[in-house]
């Protein structure tokens, strides 16, 4: 797949709620169809979205392909010298989409003089935590979520670059 990476503009917001809702509703399968349902009205749709790309450290970043249809997200932002990775979502899993947009963020945290990078990955979201395990990150703790998605629990993972 032939991709285009440059960061979200405000003409992208609502593809990227709807591939954010797709997303999840595919990653997020162990929550119960209304905590999932509160957790994307309360998470989804194009506001939160709105604020990272008008936020000048929000690090909004996108995946385009041949087409020009958006296929990917992921958001990258720097806090007190630590980069928090977030947002990793793809419009079809197994295109290589979730990796390229992943050494992008790992870059630009790079190149923002950070050596620490930290993701919250929900507990029961098996592939996210393969995805970051075989990346070198390695969960640091657990927390409770601030989100309702069933029981699960957040893990606090950390990449040190």
């Amino acid at each position: 797949m032939n991709l285009r990476i440059r960061s979200g503009q405000l003409r992208d917001v609502q593809e990227l709620a709807e591939l954010k809702e797709i997303s999840a509703r595919r990653a997020y399968a162990f929550a119960t169809p209304e905590d999932l349902d509160a957790w994307l009205a309360a998470r989804g749709g194009t506001a939160p979205l709105r604020r990272r790309i008008q936020d000048p450290d929000g690090g909004l970043i996108v995946a385009v392909d041949e087409n020009g249809a958006l296929v990917g997200m992921v958001v990258v932002r720097v806090d007190d010298g630590v980069a928090h990775l977030g947002d990793l979502y793809c419009r079809h899993d197994g295109m290589g989409v979730g990796s390229v947009l992943y050494n992008v963020a790992k870059e630009r945290a790079r190149e923002r003089g950070v050596h620490r990078i930290v993701a919250h990955c929900f507990r029961d979201n098996i592939r996210a935590q393969r995805f970051f395990v075989a990346r070198g990150w390695r969960i640091v703790k657990s927390v409770e979520p601030s989100d309702r998605l069933g029981t699960s629990m957040l893990d606090e993972l950390e990449l040190r670059t």
